[in-house]
């Protein structure tokens, strides 16, 4: 009888002594868990930013006539550069793509553009909130670009292209010294300028001025002539009445 007793003692102790070290087992494993899941946490967010050179995906074209170019096909290639550095974008799927593409209002500084000047692409601002979302440190400077390419102007002397002559005025008396300007053009091929002349009836040894002017809103006569690849030497002229 006192052997069963004891025994009866003992195995609920053996039970107990059992079960605290499965529990504390299982806490050790819990503590390890959490603190690998921090290190793995603490050394994303401690990797160094991945350096990006926006002037590296820059993209700038010209087209058109020196002196009235225009930029063409420019912009952030954004594909490209999630592409390169696909880890620091988590991905380069076209979601992120499309995401990163949204941070960049595009524009130019200039435009009506001659061979060699230089011209600098604007991005805005909210690129910098990249460098917060994801692993990437942006740099925006030095999106400067000389212009190139644009199709050289051939220099003309467009009185070339037109006739004044002074007919004697048939309303005056016959030896009148009043003369008609008749002003017309041969083999004229201007589409975006036009002439005029500043006095229609003159006196034998008058001025006469003859003036090229724009027919484009906004454009200056020289650059309506560029819109048809002419470079003009001069753009008035007098003559005297004779």
């Amino acid at each position: 009888m006192n052997t069963f007793k004891i025994i009866k003692i003992i195995a609920p102790l053996t039970c107990c002594i059992l079960l605290c070290s499965c529990g504390s087992s299982d806490n050790s494993n819990i503590n390890s868990n959490n603190n690998n899941t921090a290190t793995e946490t603490s050394k994303d967010t401690s990797a160094p930013k991945v350096k990006i050179n926006l002037k590296d995906y820059a993209l700038m074209g010209f087209k058109g006539n020196d002196t009235i170019g225009l930029p063409s096909n420019f912009g952030i290639d954004t594909e490209k550069m999630v592409q390169d550095n696909e880890e620091a974008f988590g991905g380069s799927t076209p979601t992120i793509i499309s995401d990163v593409s949204e941070y960049f209002d595009i524009s130019i500084d200039k435009d009506l553009l001659s061979n060699g000047d230089v011209i600098h692409l604007l991005v805005g601002d909210r690129y910098k909130e990249l460098n917060e979302k994801y692993n990437v440190d942006i740099n925006a400077d030095d999106l400067e670009f000389t212009v190139s390419g644009l199709t050289e102007l051939q220099k003309i002397d467009p009185f070339d292209s037109i006739d004044l002559s002074f007919v004697e005025n048939s309303a005056e008396e016959p030896g009148s010294q009043s003369r008609v300007c008749d002003l017309t053009d041969h083999g004229y091929c201007y589409s975006s300028v036009k002439y005029s002349i500043d006095k229609e009836i003159a006196n034998v040894g008058d001025t006469v001025k003859v003036t090229f002017s724009s027919i484009i809103d906004n454009r200056t006569v020289e650059q309506a002539f560029a819109e048809d690849g002419f470079k003009p030497i001069q753009i008035e002229k007098e003559y005297i009445v004779e």
